[in-house]
């Protein structure tokens, strides 16, 4: 609490404020220096000034340090933004890709480009704050992850005949289709087969212009694959009276490719 005095001029009553220089009757108006008021010694004085140094030069180094914390702060949210809008443009092309796998039948793929579409979303949320970590150093965790994926995501590729078709001088032998007799003719013999057995059939036909897919599928129908059918633009799904199962699909890769699934009734 502060000491009281009183004014040498008009006797009334001073706040002193011991870490002041100088102290104002709030009656009269009078300034006096503090250390007149209260009767210091130069050593006491000389004190006194090197405490007030001392506390002005400790508030100097906590403002210092408060500007530090602060450009820290600063420096880690700049990266956190930035990190999170690298996370954010490869997980746009991750899901894209994981679009592409799964509609292609790639399931590998397109499972491998989901979990590196949700760990790089993770990412983005953490640089956003919208999910919130103790640890900061959590944030590059999830993106650490989905880089690792990337090894194996480029092998899936690499290894999936979707994504790198046969050379175009490998030939399918029509003559050698087990169940050839169930399907109308092709006019391409490029492509390849991956079953071929009295149960079950799946190929894939490269070449076939979109107007020789629509013969084709009316000539499945002339051979009875009408029960239950579901036509759409670029696919066809039916079954024969004997229980065999069609599946046709129509994609625009490899200058235009049908495939083809045909299984036996169990």
């Amino acid at each position: 609490m502060a000491n009281q005095f009183n004014c040498p001029n008009c006797g009334g009553a001073l706040n002193i404020d011991p870490h002041g220089s100088t102290v104002e009757c709030p009656f009269c108006g009078s300034r006096f220096p503090l250390s007149e008021l209260l009767g210091e010694s130069d050593s006491v004085k000389i004190e006194r000034i090197r405490r007030d140094v001392e506390l002005g030069r400790q508030n100097l180094e906590l403002e210092r340090m408060r500007q530090a914390e602060a450009e820290i702060e600063r420096t880690e949210t700049a990266k956190k933004s930035v990190l999170g809008k690298v996370a954010m443009v490869i997980a746009v092309i991750s899901l894209m890709m994981c679009i592409s796998a799964f509609v292609q039948g790639a399931l590998l793929v397109g499972c491998i480009a989901a979990a590196q579409f949700v760990l790089l979303l993770v990412t983005f949320l953490m640089g956003q704050q919208i999910i919130s970590v103790k640890n900061k150093k959590l944030l590059v965790l999830p993106f650490a992850l989905a880089l690792l994926l990337y090894a194996p995501f480029s092998y899936s590729v690499a290894s999936s005949k979707v994504f790198n078709p046969p050379s175009s001088n490998e030939i399918i032998a029509w003559d050698e289709i087990v169940l050839g007799d169930r399907l109308p003719t092709i006019n391409s013999d490029s492509g390849y087969v991956s079953k071929n057995t009295r149960k079950d059939l799946m190929m894939n036909v490269y070449n076939v212009p979109l107007k020789q897919y629509y013969d084709f599928v009316e000539g499945c129908k002339d051979l009875g694959f009408t029960v239950d059918g579901k036509e759409e633009e670029n696919s066809y799904i039916a079954s024969a009276d004997d229980g065999f199962m069609l599946r046709l699909h129509y994609r625009t890769l490899h200058d235009g490719m049908v495939v083809i699934e045909l299984a036996a009734p169990n």
